[in-house]
């Protein structure tokens, strides 16, 4: 027997000697005898954030920040805290949406500036480039750069061609710098591999 608090801001589960649980929410003073309680963890989203809730009957459900939850073990299978997609100008990112009760899925592009937030059946596409070698802005190696948002702002990169042979049998060096401007078009997209 003894007394707990439950402070302000604070929930509990009270656990009884017959088996019956209930939800306590503070400022709450208990008298426990032949009982015990659990308080809950309390996970918060701030405005760039959202909360991935999974619950015990099998949906889910994604709430934007700046909100707060308690991690109830009787509904809730997890509460997680994740980032949205904080989006600048010319920036986009590709997400895939599965359709209710279809294998089918539809492409969108969300372009910036914003701040965008999964629902619990999208998912963004992951690209894997070829990447520039370290110390040098002239070898790429494949695979090298990953991301999910993909940068539209205008940009350039090098590449030398070594060992070009000319007519009269001397070597060069062809040095070629490509200024380019990526476009997310949904064209593009359905007609390549990514």
């Amino acid at each position: 027997m003894a007394w707990e608090v439950i402070e302000e801001g604070e929930q509990a589960l009270l656990y009884r000697f017959n088996g019956k649980i209930s939800l306590k929410k503070g400022p709450k003073r208990l008298w426990l005898v032949a009982s015990r309680i659990k308080k809950l963890e309390k996970i918060t989203a701030h405005h760039n954030e959202y909360l991935a809730i999974e619950y015990l009957d099998g949906h889910t459900e994604h709430k934007q920040g700046p909100c707060t939850e308690y991690m109830n073990p009787l509904i809730h299978l997890s509460i997680k805290s994740k980032n949205c997609y904080c989006l600048d100008t010319n920036q986009a990112i590709v997400v895939y949406s599965k359709k209710e009760k279809s294998d089918l899925s539809e492409i969108r592009i969300v372009k910036g500036p914003g701040i965008f937030m999964l629902q619990p059946n999208e998912w963004v596409h992951k690209f894997c480039w070829h990447g520039e070698e370290e110390n040098s802005k002239v070898k790429y190696v494949a695979g090298k750069s990953s991301f999910e948002v993909l940068n539209c702002a205008p940009d350039q990169l090098y590449y030398n061609v070594d060992e070009v042979r000319t007519a009269d049998d001397a070597l060069l060096r062809i040095k070629v710098m490509i200024f380019m401007r990526r476009r997310a078009s949904s064209a593009v997209l359905t007609s390549s591999t990514l």
